[in-house]
């Protein structure tokens, strides 16, 4: 991607796709509100594998 930026766009929302539409197996992990930090250091970290989803 980096040598050709303008595909990053059109690369994304074909995957978002791909994944809506359950093609890809995404693993989900959910965890409560209270533990947003969490979260986002799994997802800046690269160790979520995957979707986090946040409940209440």
């Amino acid at each position: 991607m980096p040598a050709h930026p303008e595909q990053a766009g059109p690369a994304a929302r074909r995957a978002l796709e791909v994944i809506g539409q359950g093609l890809i197996d995404m693993p989900t992990q959910t965890l409560p509100l209270a533990e947003a930090a969490e979260a986002h250091r799994r997802v800046e970290t690269g160790s979520a594998g995957g979707r986090i989803l946040l409940e209440p």
